[in-house]
């Protein structure tokens, strides 16, 4: 029984947070944008710490290169966010920087998998 109350509660909790985060996206893009990118970056540099710390129990290296691949994956999600337009970080104006940092960060993203 407190197995099911304990699911109903995370699920709820998911719910609440999926609808409050597309209730801030129809109120205030920017600080929305601003959210998701930050818990990214949170998890970019969670994973980089996870590998680095495993790193003497680990055989393979392949774990660890995730790690510090992800260390330069949280950064460019990092610098992404403080390009993005209305932030007022970087003095260019436009939506050039912070598109070519998010695919950047993509690419590498996507090569460090591969």
């Amino acid at each position: 029984m407190a197995r099911h109350l304990k699911l109903a509660i995370y699920v709820g909790l998911a719910l609440i947070s999926l609808y409050s985060l597309y209730y801030l996206s129809q109120a205030n893009y920017l600080l929305f944008h601003s959210v998701v990118e930050g818990y990214s970056t949170v998890i970019a540099f969670a994973i980089f710490i996870q590998g680095w710390n495993a790193r003497a129990h680990m055989e393979n290296g392949y774990l660890l290169y995730l790690g510090i691949a992800y260390l330069f994956i949280g950064l460019l999600d990092f610098l992404h966010f403080l390009a993005y337009t209305g932030m007022g970080v970087f003095p260019a104006e436009g939506p050039n920087l912070p598109t070519q940092l998010w695919v950047a960060a993509r690419y590498l993203e996507s090569f460090s998998i591969l």
